[in-house]
């Protein structure tokens, strides 16, 4: 049980990361006017506050009047950072994961789908799991078996599908976090 709720933190922090690293970028974007970082002022400044909520109309919004208010997330923003979560999990694993890293992983998706925050989202992949069950025997396995998923809901959603030999290229790498143990 202390490895599900271990886990549960893991996914939300994640989350919770991307979000604010997309505000942070949000943020950059605000408060300079060009590349040769002169900031705007006065009413310049709120202009481009505007143009800036205008353009990010679906994206995390922002309650700066009441800090005490949780931020939010659009449907669209949770899913991609929680692809993206799973993908670099996938790539990061090691090449021939062993019984405790498939019982990890296990537990890791079964966790994401009781507990993830689009209850309707959550049964969808629930049903995906059982229907599609894990595969991985490797880690090229387990990357291809998530962009197989992946592919699924975004034909589902009309959206663009992702050429699975190239997952690697897309989510796979350092993220600068691996350390020599």
């Amino acid at each position: 049980m202390k490895l599900f709720w271990t886990i549960s933190l893991y996914i939300i922090g994640f989350v919770v990361f991307f979000t604010l690293m997309e505000m942070i970028e949000a943020d950059k974007s605000i408060f300079h006017e060009d590349d040769n970082d002169n900031f705007l002022t006065g009413k310049t400044k709120l202009n481009k506050v505007n143009e800036v909520n205008e353009l990010n109309q679906n994206h995390t919004i922002l309650q700066p009047e009441d800090s005490k208010k949780p931020l939010k997330l659009s449907k669209e923003e949770l899913g991609r950072h929680t692809w993206s979560l799973l993908h670099s999990v996938a790539s990061s694993i090691p090449s021939l994961p062993t019984e405790a890293t498939k019982k990890h992983i296990s537990t890791l998706l079964g966790s994401l789908a009781e507990l993830y925050p689009c209850k309707v989202c959550g049964k969808h992949f629930k049903e995906m799991l059982k229907e599609n069950p894990i595969r991985y025997e490797s880690r090229e396995e387990f990357a291809y078996y998530l962009c197989d998923l992946h592919n699924k809901v975004n034909v589902r959603l009309g959206k663009p599908i992702y050429e699975c030999k190239k997952t690697f290229d897309i989510w796979g790498g350092d993220c600068g976090c691996n350390v020599d143990e």
